[in-house]
């Protein structure tokens, strides 16, 4: 269906960032296959992710980047019912 299809050129998207050495693009590709994930309930998936996401940002500096990412871990955490978790990375944005 759709997710895997968009799943797939998120990942194509991921390698063809990786050989350029796109880091910023590669990042952005793990965010949205990260929200794919996440949409199909694939929690382990989707918070590996957006775990390696919130790395590269927080590296790059790009802070806004990285509290996308921690709001969205967040969400999956919120998701699964994992409350402590989900509010450690919510609180983690401010």
């Amino acid at each position: 269906g759709k997710w895997d299809e968009a799943t797939s050129h998120f990942k194509e998207s991921m390698e063809i960032k990786k050989k350029l050495g796109d880091v910023q693009g590669y990042s952005k590709s793990l965010m949205n296959l990260g929200l794919v994930y996440m949409n199909q309930g694939k929690w382990d998936e989707a918070t590996s992710h957006f775990k390696e996401s919130m790395e590269i940002k927080k590296k790059l500096g790009d802070m806004q980047g990285y509290s996308k990412s921690l709001t969205n871990l967040g969400l999956v955490y919120k998701n699964q019912g994992k409350w402590d978790e989900a509010t450690s990375h919510f609180t983690g944005i401010f």
